[in-house]
């Protein structure tokens, strides 16, 4: 028998049913709201992130039909596919990076207000709602052009389909949690981590009801000892009652999980098999210790961003030197458990997750449908400490990043969380009102005063370097930088510039027609140690006008090479 959604019992916590055109308004409104608000999250991002640039470029790629290469690229196909069918509708692609961006967090609302409402009602579904719209951190990441409001949308959709299942255990809600797995994992590796929440959740069931078999197969082996075969009757061949009722339930229970599997693998499979290991093959290398070659695969940029039609000219991309990412990514990280756990925490801003957690109390005393949603939030949150760990303690490397998704998943039970305490404190009478009413408030000044620091400002001075060239009538500069956004707003090809010597450098520059070395001065001096002592004529500086402005942040250097280059074949 299905288990009845915990909405359909706990109705009552949404109060008086308002007007249909009332509820259509203050929706409308909040959408209204909630959009301005990721428009001014990306005007506080003047520069986009360095992934952002490769994922221009490969979008371009899918464009011009380069499948091969593009999909043996190390980021997972599906947003840079979803960006570059937007770009042949907007063809500015830094406004219409940050355009699609929005678009997929409004959309992203959706998911979350079912979850929520499934566990709470409309109370815990606009709790949510106004959480996902001022936690900082995802506030400041659906707004950017990065993988993270796309995985959002899917992750929410997967989250709710795993919600569902594990509540009601109908064969549907899991062929279609695999479904929206294996949309997410065509985004991100972490994609199917709520598959295994799920299966998690619904495990002590089919533990209860494998144990329940035995104990009644016991039972009855014991009833039958000397009982003579023909005081069984007519009526009594075959199982008990119970005995087929526990059968069956437990056989439903693994066909659910083994469906959600299969739809899961049916979906993943050909990137699976195809590129699906050399996809991932370093970022498994590196989880598990494993020393890094220092060599990248990828492309080399020659990117016209600006103007229409925006096309990017991809070719092979080179890395000169050793790449300093990878000493980074080697430095141990103190007491990896710890990091996993503070990062989750800071990426919920450190007031996300005892909201679950209170929610996920609320949902465990309602037992049965709220028991087995509790226990999918909090397996939901188990494995992917698991995850962060591992890149903590083998791949020496976590973001905030790593986390958002996460902490948007279980935003529907920090709502009930904060929808309990209001109903708790009104049942107290007005004057506990008072007191919640004020927490709440604090919270969401506290959430406002951090989305409002600008992001990235001082990273202003790479686009004005870039357009420098532009303005300057310089066409198609190739440069030598550690940033490739230099070369994004120049319009000019790029070759990564790693730890190398001065002489090496210029002998490089000079063999591969490298015309400029473009950075801040402090990045050259840490790429090239000896940059200082042994600067002679072969490097010329240019002057953009740009140095004084930027000072003491970061002050950009724009470096020709006097040697003429080889002619580029």
């Amino acid at each position: 028998m299905p288990v009845q959604p915990i909405s359909s019992r706990h109705s009552e916590s949404d109060g008086r049913p308002g007007l249909p055109l009332a509820g259509l308004a203050a929706g409308g409104a909040f959408l209204l709201v909630f959009a301005g608000m990721r428009i001014f999250s990306a005007a506080l991002e003047p520069v986009p992130d360095v992934d952002s640039v490769r994922f221009f470029a490969l979008a371009e790629r899918w464009i011009s039909g380069e499948f091969g290469p593009a999909l043996h690229h190390p980021y997972h196909p599906l947003y840079p596919i979803v960006l570059g069918a937007w770009l042949k509708l907007f063809p500015w692609p830094e406004p219409a990076g940050h355009a699609l961006s929005i678009v997929l967090s409004v959309l992203a609302l959706l998911p979350l207000a079912l979850s929520a409402r499934e566990i709470g009602g409309a109370r815990a579904a606009w709790a949510t709602a106004a959480i996902f719209a001022l936690a900082p951190v995802p506030f400041r990441l659906s707004a950017s052009i990065l993988t993270e409001p796309l995985f959002i949308l899917l992750a929410a959709w997967l989250s709710w389909a795993c919600l569902l299942a594990v509540q009601r255990h109908g064969l549907r809600w899991f062929a279609l949690a695999g479904l929206f797995a294996g949309l997410a994992y065509f985004t991100r590796p972490e994609g199917p981590a709520p598959l295994a929440a799920m299966a998690a959740a619904v495990s002590p069931a089919a533990f209860l009801a494998a144990a329940a078999l035995v104990r009644q197969k016991q039972a009855r082996a014991t009833a039958e000892v000397g009982r003579p075969p023909e005081s069984a009757g007519p009526g009594t061949p075959g199982r008990h009652p119970a005995e087929a009722g526990d059968a069956r339930r437990l056989a439903s229970i693994l066909l659910c999980i083994s469906a959600a599997a299969a739809v899961f693998a049916a979906v993943a499979a050909p990137y699976m098999l195809s590129i699906g290991g050399i996809t991932s093959k370093k970022r498994v290398e590196r989880m598990a210790g494993a020393v890094a070659s220092g060599q990248e695969t990828g492309f080399r940029e020659d990117e016209r961003p600006m103007p229409p039609p925006a096309r990017v000219l991809l070719d092979r991309f080179e890395t000169f030197g050793k790449d300093p990412s990878v000493e980074r990514r080697q430095e141990p990280l103190p007491a990896p458990a710890w990091k996993a756990f503070s990062t989750l925490l800071e990426a919920g801003s450190y007031a996300v997750f005892p909201l679950c957690v209170a929610g996920m109390a609320v949902l465990w005393r309602r037992r049965s449908g709220g028991r087995a949603a509790a226990l999918y939030f909090g397996f939901l949150v188990a494995v992917h400490l698991c995850m962060f760990w591992a890149l903590a303690a083998g791949y020496r490397y976590l973001s905030l990043r790593h986390a958002v998704p996460v902490t948007v998943m279980i935003m529907p039970a920090a709502g009930l969380g904060i929808a309990a305490l209001f109903n708790a404190a009104w049942s107290r009478g007005g004057h506990a009102v008072v007191p919640a009413a004020l927490a709440a408030l604090s919270l969401s000044v506290f959430f406002v005063c951090q989305d409002l620091r600008p992001i990235r400002a001082r990273k202003e001075y790479i686009r004005e370097t870039g357009l420098w060239f532009r303005t300057n009538g310089i066409q198609s500069p190739s440069m030598i930088s550690t940033d490739p956004r230099f070369s994004f707003y120049a319009g000019g090809a790029f070759v990564h510039l790693g730890e190398c010597g001065y002489e090496d450098l210029v002998a490089f520059a000079s063999s591969r027609g490298v015309e400029y070395l473009v950075d801040s001065s402090e990045h050259i001096e840490r790429a090239v140690p000896d940059f200082r002592n042994k600067l002679d004529s072969r490097l010329q500086r240019v002057r953009t006008g740009l140095e004084e402005k930027y000072l003491p942040h970061a002050e950009p250097a724009v470096y020709r090479f006097a040697v003429p280059p080889r002619t580029r074949g």
